[in-house]
């Protein structure tokens, strides 16, 4: 993956990647609470064990994107090492956005080369963070466990992960078998709700089920 800084009006090919992968032994340090621990660990099981996820170092996956009427590709790359890009065409316009370490910049639909927003640049790291599952270890996140929430007419348990120096939270909805299949994300006290969906087109990776996949790459909001 070539995330190096182009000079202004550069040409990029455009590839996506989304990874989902879980790692090791949960560190001694962790910020897990004692209620969420459990839970933690029958949804890794689910996902297919934490030896089995550490192993996964990056993964590629294409799709489709429609937003305002407009459709198109969507591409995303990810490293564990730390290295992110995402890349769009609307056939109307186009970009490219990239995490490189410390570096994060985009390009966009005019084809200047800009410094990634603060905010944005947050976010994609806690994006990229979550895609190889560091919040499920409690890194860099507080980890706890909320009181069992009805949807779809049935319970599930819920866990919170919040972000110290961020206004976001995320809140996965947990069933018995440890399956994820609702996702509250609430930033500035908005609220959005996510559905994820059986796997299309050959997804997911050996050792990542189908609802995790699709919560990562296709999932359909709700409200």
């Amino acid at each position: 993956m070539n995330g190096s800084k182009p000079a202004r009006g550069g040409v990029f090919a455009a590839a996506i990647c989304v990874a989902a992968a879980l790692a090791g032994n949960a560190p001694a340090h962790a910020a897990i609470s004692t209620e969420a621990a459990p839970l933690i660990a029958t949804h890794v099981a689910w996902l297919g064990g934490w030896a089995a996820l550490d192993g996964l170092q990056d993964l590629t996956l294409e799709g489709t994107i429609e937003v305002a009427g407009l459709k198109g590709t969507l591409s995303v790359q990810m490293q564990r090492g730390g290295r992110q890009r995402t890349a769009y065409d609307l056939k109307v316009m186009k970009g490219v956005e990239v995490i490189d370490g410390a570096d994060a910049w985009e390009l966009n639909p005019s084809g200047q080369v800009e410094d990634m927003g603060r905010d944005k640049d947050a976010a994609s790291r806690r994006s990229l963070d979550r895609a190889f599952s560091r919040h499920l270890k409690g890194e860099g996140v507080e980890v706890s466990r909320l009181p069992d929430e009805m949807k779809d007419e049935r319970t599930w348990a819920v866990l919170r992960f919040a972000y110290p120096t961020a206004t976001a939270t995320t809140c996965w909805s947990i069933a018995a078998t440890g399956a994820s299949t609702w996702t509250r994300e609430m930033t500035d006290g908005r609220e959005q709700w996510t559905r994820a969906g059986p796997a299309r087109g050959g997804w997911p990776a050996p050792g990542v089920p189908a609802g995790d996949a699709e919560r990562s790459g296709a999932a359909e909001p709700d409200g």
